[in-house]
């Protein structure tokens, strides 16, 4: 597990570290990396991963990539949110409300339950 942890530098790149360690890591599919998955916390960062990682493939004497899916959190959490239940009416759970407050009757005494 440590070997899968890298610790970067206040000063340094972040990006510029994820693009190198991926090329890297990946080099003997270069230029596939579609098995590859990159989240990140800003989507946006998601062009300037692409022209890193280019660059460090280029190095590797790549020129062009089939590349790695780079989401958001939200991005890749929507792929395991699964379809709930459709949310009940108004109406239908007012009464399952009324139908489980009438299973403790000693709650509200004798009389409306509103």
């Amino acid at each position: 597990m440590a070997e899968n942890l890298s610790f970067i530098p206040y000063a340094e790149d972040p990006l510029a570290r994820l693009a190198e360690r991926v090329i890297t890591d990946h080099s003997s599919s270069l230029p596939r990396l579609e098995q590859v998955t990159i989240l990140l916390p800003d989507p946006q960062a998601g062009p300037r991963l692409r022209q890193l990682l280019l660059g460090q493939a280029t190095e590797h004497g790549c020129h062009a990539l089939l590349g790695p899916q780079i989401l958001g959190w939200r991005q890749w959490l929507a792929r395991f949110a699964q379809q709930g239940p459709e949310t009940a009416s108004e109406p239908r759970r007012e009464l399952i409300l009324v139908t489980a407050l009438r299973q403790h009757p000693g709650l509200f005494g004798e009389g409306n339950l509103w």
